[in-house]
């Protein structure tokens, strides 16, 4: 019997593409205590601009809201499954809560079909493992409306994982911006804006993450 997983979130939920290519252009990877850089490719001309975009965690405090006598999964916000059923559900997962919602579905079998059903409807990067969406700097706090279908949204995911490695590339440090809430307020415009640097270690779109673990 193959195994389904379901993912959505509130905030913003995974989008993955029918093809298979590789969009690390160039990818970063941890090497010891170094990142290495590889070279750039061609990149078409995006479908949506991003190049001016700031991003912000994905995950944000208070996004888990169900129930305790539901499991939590460290980096899967407001995990369940269907009661008798291989079917789950999670906001977006970290890469490493992504691992053990795949743990759960295959259920000890290697071989088990997982299919990723996604709501997504605007881009995420991953950033050192876990999961960010980008903002408009004049809208910081408002989600991004897209029309986009899933190869579209797929190819523009790919283009903002581009945009930070050349944000990173031409960084000295190794280093990329992002903004973050300072406070945590449930109305999104009470909320004040808190840039900081992050050390970067990997720079990946999701649909690579997922292709790697599957």
């Amino acid at each position: 019997m193959g195994t389904s997983k379901m993912g959505d979130q509130e905030e913003t939920s995974p989008e993955k593409k029918e093809e298979v290519e590789n969009v690390e252009n160039p990818e970063v990877v941890a090497d010891g205590n170094e990142a290495v850089p590889v070279e750039d490719e061609e990149e078409e001309i995006p479908l949506m601009d991003l190049s001016s975009y700031f991003v912000k965690p994905d995950q944000f405090e208070g996004i888990h809201i169900l129930d305790e006598k539901f499991e939590k999964v460290a980096g899967a916000p407001n995990f369940r499954q269907l009661p008798g059923f291989p079917i789950f559900g999670t906001g977006q997962p970290t890469e490493a809560g992504m691992l053990e919602i795949l743990k759960r579905a295959k259920a000890g079998r290697d071989n088990a079909k997982v299919i990723w059903f996604t709501v997504r409807q605007e881009p995420v990067v991953y950033v050192n493992g876990a999961p960010y969406a980008p903002r408009a700097p004049d809208a910081l706090h408002a989600h991004m409306e897209t029309k986009l279908d899933k190869a579209e949204l797929a190819s523009v995911c790919a283009h903002l994982a581009n945009v930070l490695k050349k944000r990173l590339k031409n960084s000295e440090d190794g280093t990329i911006k992002v903004h973050k809430d300072k406070n945590y307020a449930e109305n999104p415009m009470e909320r004040s804006d808190l840039e900081e640097i992050v050390k970067v270690e990997s720079i990946k779109d999701f649909r690579i993450c997922l292709q790697r673990m599957c």
